[in-house]
């Protein structure tokens, strides 16, 4: 211990001599944080919407006017014509184009079925999708307060509720992903590039005559990335309630146990990227293309895995990020227990012990 404590003190001395390394891996988490926050948002609110209003009267008035107080869609242009809405969603300036024809408020009076024309951007089919759905549920709240078609008539009272995100907040769901992705970054990249530079430096030798041992060194090396990593962990926990109001609503002391589980992944990752690369450049480029990418398109951070091909779907069981994923979002939004995630925890624990055995045994023969 006494060797290992030398070493953790010495990179230590090292990381706070160089300030613009510690002040990277202090400030990127806080970076991407808001920036992923602000930036990534997938609620789709404020669509710009055209109206020709042709019926002119109080019942298309009062359609137009739940579109607006939705809070979904910003009447950008009223009125305005066909062939002008046309030309106005060809540049972009409006995604949605409603048309309420002269006999609107006639049939409505009549109790008959009134068609109101909707075009629609489909460019990004997502926020098409989601402009469908306000749509059908605005459409639908017109026509029980205006009693074209009281739906307690058919028998069916229709209430959804929205569990653990009632809001439908996308920050809740990317802040957790957000912690794992930021976890992977920092242990593998700062991991594998401390022991590669001292190979570059040609100060590994000196080491390796010293009485450490390999292992003695690896976790000399590691450790002190470890704790600025779980630091920057805490510190995105801390940073999510105040600025987004995002907490934690299960265990802190599950959810800390798993991120350590996951550190040791990243930390195996990293040994065994130094163990492959000569050089940083070429250490940095293995750590973008095996675990920083698949971590942000893999994992479920930002793209569902149920919505992926097959084989694709079979390569995420391989990324520990899918597993860590699914553990920090059911504690850190749905409160749950350790019975609700056992099996990926298992599996990632796993992971853990088989990536360390591999990397330190193909470092230690590195450095023989």
């Amino acid at each position: 211990m006494k060797r290992i404590n030398a070493v953790i003190r010495k990179e230590f001395k090292h990381i706070i001599r160089d300030k613009r390394s510690l002040g990277l891996l202090i400030m990127i988490p806080l970076f991407m944080l808001i920036l992923f926050g602000y930036a990534l948002n997938f609620n789709v609110t404020r669509i710009p919407i055209a109206v020709n209003d042709l019926s002119k009267s109080a019942e298309s008035r009062l359609l137009v006017d739940k579109f607006v107080k939705s809070g979904y869609f910003v009447v950008s242009e009223n009125p305005i014509s066909m062939n002008k809405a046309s030309g106005l969603m060809a540049a972009g300036k409006i995604l949605v184009f409603m048309e309420i024809p002269h006999d609107f408020a006639h049939y409505l009076k009549k109790g008959e079925e009134s068609k109101v024309g909707l075009f629609i951007d489909g460019v990004d089919s997502n926020t098409a999708t989601a402009v469908i759905s306000y749509t059908h549920s605005i459409i639908a709240l017109f026509n029980e307060e205006y009693g074209a078609r009281e739906i307690t008539e058919r028998g069916i009272g229709f209430r959804p509720r929205v569990w653990f995100n009632p809001e439908l907040s996308s920050r809740i769901f990317l802040i957790p992903g957000l912690i794992v992705y930021i976890l992977m970054i920092i242990t593998v990249v700062s991991t594998s590039l401390t022991i590669v530079r001292e190979r570059e430096e040609r100060t590994i030798e000196q080491l390796i005559v010293s009485p450490l041992g390999s292992i003695e060194l690896i976790l000399g090396k590691v450790v002190p990335y470890i704790l600025i990593t779980f630091f920057s962990a805490l510190m995105i926990l801390a940073l999510g309630y105040i600025i987004f109001g995002v907490g934690v609503k299960g265990s802190l002391l599950l959810l800390l146990f798993s991120m350590m589980v996951f550190l040791l992944v990243g930390v195996a990752f990293g040994v065994l990227i130094s163990a492959v690369a000569d050089t940083r450049q070429f250490a940095f480029l293995i750590a973008v293309v095996f675990t920083i990418l698949p971590t942000l398109l893999l994992s479920g951070f930002i793209f569902p895995i149920r919505n992926m091909a097959l084989p694709i779907r079979i390569l995420t069981y391989f990324v520990p990020a899918r597993y860590f994923t699914v553990i920090i979002r059911n504690i850190y939004i749905k409160g749950v227990g350790f019975d609700a995630f056992w099996k990926e925890f298992l599996m990632m624990g796993v992971m853990a012990v088989a990536l360390l055995a591999v990397s330190i045994k193909k470092l230690k023969a590195k450095l023989s």
